[in-house]
């Protein structure tokens, strides 16, 4: 599974910050698995702190209409046992 940040701009630094997929963000149940950048094939640095989750944006991106997009890749969904509540 996925989930993309959609950035209106280039940030100067160089390294974008979602706030909103920090580590303690209850908008995330799962933990992140990696991070690529759209219309990049460059490993991208990447760490998940309490505050922020903080991307490296990789050189050579172009952009005419906005920011760069970072697509997140989801750990697996961990599926819960069922519990039956039947009665035999």
């Amino acid at each position: 599974d996925y989930v993309y940040a959609i950035l209106l701009a280039e940030p100067s630094d160089r390294v974008a910050r979602a706030r909103s997929f920090a580590g303690t963000s209850e908008l995330l149940e799962r933990g992140v698995r990696s991070v690529s950048v759209l219309g990049s094939t460059a490993d991208v640095a990447w760490e998940r702190t309490a505050d922020s989750l903080d991307v490296v944006l990789p050189d050579g991106l172009v952009s005419e209409h906005g920011g760069p997009v970072i697509r997140l890749f989801l750990e697996p969904e961990v599926q819960r046992p069922r519990t039956d509540f039947v009665q035999d």
